[in-house]
């Protein structure tokens, strides 16, 4: 009985002295910015619809981590998108050249941007995904999915910067 007490008191002193918190404030900047304002990526591409998924997928990444109000009107910072690049080629192809697989990469600008008009913080990402494009009737659908996988994965690797940096 006397140990098990030494042991709690000792573990009890231990941790109250190591520097770890309960998180107490969300955001990033111990707070300071609470809501986030996410418009339109801009689509400096020729791809349709581009734009739609890529802000669809960091939205969606943002409203999942918890610790921001997304699209308020009264914002604490911007997160503002440029599509800069995406590029097709083939990635796997059969005895005749038809392209069995193709290889999508999608590079994206982001900037972190204060309420007042300072920017904070900017990031280049880029990202690659393969698809399936040896049947033709199903070749946009995987396209579009390569996309929207390509997009998802570049949100969850912002967020984590967010996280990482701030």
């Amino acid at each position: 009985m006397f140990l098990r007490f030494i042991s709690v008191t000792l573990l009890t002193l231990f941790l109250s002295s190591c520097g770890y918190q309960i998180v107490r404030e969300r955001g990033i900047y111990g707070g300071d910015i609470k809501s986030i304002y996410i418009p339109g990526f801009k689509n400096r591409t020729f791809e349709p619809h581009l734009s739609l998924y890529v802000t669809d997928a960091f939205s969606s990444e943002l409203i999942s981590m918890g610790l921001f109000e997304i699209n308020r009107p009264s914002y604490e910072a911007l997160v503002e998108g440029t599509i800069k690049r995406v590029t097709i080629g083939p990635q796997t192809v059969d005895k005749r050249g038809f392209a069995l697989e193709k290889n999508l990469e999608l590079e994206l600008e982001l900037s972190l941007i204060s309420k007042d008009g300072k920017l904070i913080k900017k990031w280049s990402l880029t990202e690659k995904e393969i698809y399936r494009s040896d049947n033709a009737n199903y070749e946009d659908y995987n396209k579009r999915e390569a996309i929207k996988r390509a997009a998802a994965k570049m949100a969850r690797r912002f967020s984590s910067l967010l996280l990482i940096e701030y």
